[in-house]
């Protein structure tokens, strides 16, 4: 699987989602970095942590849409889109062959780790609920993910 981060002008929030994912979710080891900066000061941010972490991917964008479209179809794997100021906050176990598992079946599809099972409302204007995804029932059934 492969974790997709998006990032502007962020570097210190890239840093400390990049260290979440190493200590909290090491079975990702898949990671690519789209990235932009206004100004030197920040690209300079972008240049430290591209050798804090030779592992990573790191793409400049080119055209937002472009970059993104590039980068996917690059991809033979599942993709997890991610934002520079998302964080992994604990440990988890999360299974990477029974998410592709749940997903088997399901042509185009993204994985987020940013709804958790305590949200119920998907929209707020119309108080619409949240269509619990698949691998819920694993988790639940099988292991604390």
């Amino acid at each position: 699987m492969q974790i997709l981060i998006f990032s502007k002008n962020r570097a210190q929030q890239l840093n400390l989602l990049l260290k979440s994912l190493y200590k909290n979710a090491p079975q990702f080891p898949d990671i690519s970095v789209i990235h932009t900066w206004s100004s030197e000061q920040f690209k300079l941010g972008y240049d430290k942590l591209i050798k804090i972490y030779p592992d990573v991917k790191f793409v400049v964008e080119n055209g937002f849409r472009n970059t993104t479209l590039q980068e996917i179809e690059k991809s033979t794997e599942l993709i997890c889109p991610m934002v520079d100021d998302d964080i992994f906050y604990r440990p988890t176990s999360i299974v990477i062959e029974e998410i592709k598992e749940c997903l088997n079946n399901i042509q185009n599809s993204v994985l987020s780790f940013r709804l958790g099972t305590n949200i119920t409302v998907g929209d707020n204007f119309t108080n619409e609920p949240v269509i619990q995804p698949v691998f819920t029932q694993i988790r639940n059934e099988n292991r604390n993910l």
